[in-house]
């Protein structure tokens, strides 16, 4: 999976499905990260085990994922949580090239259902919080 469209079209789907499960279960959301392999395998990496603040979650995930993305077979990351309100997440998502893109997701929260409204996601450009800047 070289284009980095693909990668990131496959990480949302994925981020959208899990997340939905998720608020579907417990009306939570866990931070949680995704590698994505060039053979399209992914892979769910979880902090738990600790009550910490959302940071102290995201800075594990971030550590955990770059560790992942030191194999040549990563090419695409994300890292995903909820405000604390759970009225929107946000996913960082990025590839081995450098291309990254902060997605917006609003939830929609009612007393029988608490889901994704993936058709209102809002995107801007990202920044670099796993994979080393090309060159380096």
């Amino acid at each position: 999976m070289s284009n980095s469209e693909e990668q990131f079209l496959e990480l949302l789907s994925q981020i959208v499905i899990r997340t939905n499960k998720m608020l579907n279960e417990s009306r939570s959301v866990i931070p949680f990260g995704l590698t994505l392999t060039d053979i399209n395998k992914l892979e769910i990496i979880l902090a738990v085990g600790f009550e910490e603040s959302v940071s102290d979650y995201l800075n594990v995930l971030q550590e955990q994922l770059k560790v992942k993305a030191n194999s040549p077979e990563v090419v695409a990351t994300a890292i995903v949580y909820a405000n604390p309100e759970i009225s929107y997440i946000e996913a960082f998502l990025e590839n081995n090239e450098n291309y990254c893109l902060k997605a917006i997701i609003p939830v929609k929260s009612t007393e029988q259902e608490c889901v994704l409204v993936s058709s209102e996601i809002e995107t801007e450009n990202g920044e670099i919080y796993v994979f080393r800047r090309c060159g380096e």
